[in-house]
């Protein structure tokens, strides 16, 4: 008795949300200390960046489940849409600080140029050792 590929794309999707904020963080996390070790000072800004990126994908993948579950779309619209809104105004606010180095935390929001590719990676990997084994 084997699995359904729609239960495999399901685990899959859960599993590659998780590996994906993974890499990131430790992404984020390793830049960080490389960019100290070069002379960049506003490793904080940069982290919050990174941080912000990986709870963006957090409510991203309970949107998606919205979206894939047998609940209303109207719901998984509004969640998007008042995700998108906190989201909002959470950077305008942060944004105005004076704490907020704008440079970092940009670079941290765009780490995910670097590790989405590395988790993309591991993802399919991942994915092809588990597609093997079925």
């Amino acid at each position: 008795m084997g699995i359904s590929s729609n239960d495999f794309g399901k685990k899959m999707g859960k599993a590659g949300f998780r590996l994906l904020n993974i890499v990131h963080i430790l992404g984020v996390l390793l830049l960080s200390v490389g960019l100290k070790a070069f002379g960049f000072e506003h490793i904080a800004s940069f982290v919050f960046g990174g941080l912000v990126t990986t709870v963006n994908f957090y409510t991203l993948a309970i949107v998606l489940n919205a979206f894939t579950s047998e609940k209303s779309v109207a719901l998984a619209l509004l969640l998007v849409v008042f995700k998108y809104a906190i989201l909002g105004y959470f950077i305008y606010y942060l944004v105005g600080q004076n704490n907020l180095h704008l440079l970092g935390f940009a670079l941290g929001v765009g780490s995910l140029i670097i590790t989405g590719p590395v988790a993309a990676l591991l993802i399919t990997k991942q994915a092809r050792g588990k597609n093997e084994s079925l």
